[in-house]
């Protein structure tokens, strides 16, 4: 297997294709995944964060931590845990100043944090699930519907997009 950094065409095409969110996220730092016979299996991307509040627990400030936000790989890849081992191995030469790397497996999807388990990360327990809504009998993650151009408001959700619209929590 190698990487080398990702285009921007690469990553959209990957998280739309081959993740089951659909959606790209922002990237800070983004690899392509080749198997060994040399075909391009999907990227690994790694951002800034859902909350610069990420690091403080550690007393850690943006910049000396990043979130691995996507693994959206096609399956042709030798091993899943060494394709993010490898894109981990690379950031400590693109990204210096970084002493901390955290994600978080998706309980509704049925992860379990496989991928992290078989890196050895380290595992510091579960968070409360984020703010979701069903809008048109359909689950959306908050900065889902920001994307979408709605407000993250059950009431204005169901003036403006489904009457039925209702606030829920994620499974953590």
């Amino acid at each position: 297997m190698r990487i080398r950094r990702a285009k921007p065409e690469e990553v959209r095409y990957a998280c739309k294709n081959f993740h089951y969110t659909h959606a790209v996220p922002a990237c800070k730092y983004s690899y392509s995944i080749f198997n060994g016979e040399g075909s391009w299996c999907g990227v690994v991307i790694y951002s800034s964060g859902a909350s610069p509040q990420l690091g403080k627990k550690y007393g850690l400030f943006q910049g000396e931590f990043l979130e691995l936000v996507r693994v959206a790989l096609n399956g042709k890849q030798e091993s899943t845990s060494k394709a993010v081992a490898l894109t981990l191995k690379r950031l400590r030469k693109d990204a210096p100043k970084v002493r901390l790397i955290v994600s978080f497996a998706d309980t509704e999807q049925g992860h379990a944090g496989t991928i992290y388990q078989a890196t050895n990360w380290m595992y510091v327990g579960k968070m409360d699930g984020a703010p979701m809504f069903v809008v048109n009998g359909k689950r959306y993650h908050y900065k889902s519907c920001i994307g979408k151009g709605w407000k993250n408001s059950e009431k204005w959700l169901r003036d403006h997009v489904d009457p039925n619209a209702k606030e829920v929590r994620g499974g953590g």
